[in-house]
């Protein structure tokens, strides 16, 4: 992407440290990226981009349009962003707005069931990854922004590129159930460095079989699936307990976290993460003795 495509976006490089942001400074920063979302559609490059994947830059009520947008705001942020043209907060807020409509209109592909392929299902699951990986990014970078507030900025958002009622409702949904799963997810990661796991994130392709995060057993490593509640477990056909191994040898366990603990929140406090370190951590060690789990399939 051009020098020029950069420079579209708008940007701010002071008063925007993660570890000392302002509610304030993050609700400005959305603003901004809201702004450039609108310059980015509007430009010759994504013209040109839409052109080359035969879709038609004027109809924004197609998958198409937002795919290619989100394709071609992934290009620019990571250069702006290695060039030093923005900053990690704006490059935070910006990953999340303009992954937010392709988001919302993927979720709808999905509840459309098995009507769908097999290729836009997978797609779709793709896009969900990527945006729910930018939202645990964000609460763990900015673990003392107020929920609420997020939810609003990231609602604007839907407002703005979505026209019909029942897909904006239904964005407003899909973003709330995001941001919880990103708040527990985040802070479990905590909970296990305090607990003193060896895990690391993630690739897509793990995430779509459904891990949180990959840790470290005794002869190798285990996917680990992190549920905010036991009726998400049970959900999944799990005995409603607080950590299951699969015969896949998958780990589901429980966050041990409720809502009401974030106090609003994205985050939680080290003082916190270490109280649930020593819930967790017995279960945890058990489930991931290689003498104990199943062999995998």
């Amino acid at each position: 992407m051009s020098t020029s495509a950069e420079k579209m976006f708008e940007n701010k490089n002071t008063g925007t440290d993660p570890e000392t942001v302002t509610s304030q400074e993050i609700d400005e920063s959305f603003g901004r990226a809201r702004a450039n979302l609108m310059s980015l559609v509007q430009s010759p490059e994504f013209h040109q981009a839409c052109a080359e994947a035969d879709v038609d830059p004027f109809d924004d009520t197609e998958v198409a349009y937002w795919q290619v947008m989100q394709n071609q705001a992934e290009e620019v942020l990571d250069s702006a962003k290695d060039v030093g043209e923005m900053n990690e907060t704006d490059y935070q807020t910006n990953r999340l707005v303009f992954a937010a409509p392709n988001y919302v209109m993927r979720q709808a592909e999905l509840e459309g069931g098995d009507s769908n392929p097999p290729q836009n299902r997978r797609e779709a699951k793709v896009v969900a990854s990527k945006f729910n990986d930018a939202m645990r990014d964000f609460a763990t970078a900015f673990p003392e922004v107020n929920a609420s507030a997020l939810e609003v900025n990231l609602q604007n958002v839907v407002n703005e590129t979505m026209f019909e009622e029942e897909m904006i409702q239904a964005g407003s949904e899909y973003i709330k159930q995001s941001i919880r799963g990103a708040r527990h997810e985040a802070a479990f990661g905590q909970i296990l460095a305090q607990a003193g796991f060896n895990f690391r994130e993630t690739t897509i392709e793990e995430d779509l079989k459904g891990a949180d995060f990959m840790i470290e057993t005794g002869d190798g490593e285990a996917p680990l699936d992190v549920k905010a509640s036991l009726s998400d477990i049970e959900a999944r056909g799990q005995e409603q307990q607080p950590c299951t191994v699969k015969p896949d040898g998958t780990v589901v366990i429980y966050s041990h976290l409720l809502d009401s603990e974030f106090a609003g929140k994205l985050g939680i406090s080290e003082d916190k993460a270490a109280e649930k370190a020593e819930i967790v951590a017995p279960s945890l060690e058990e489930a991931l003795n290689p003498d104990l789990r199943p062999a995998a399939v």
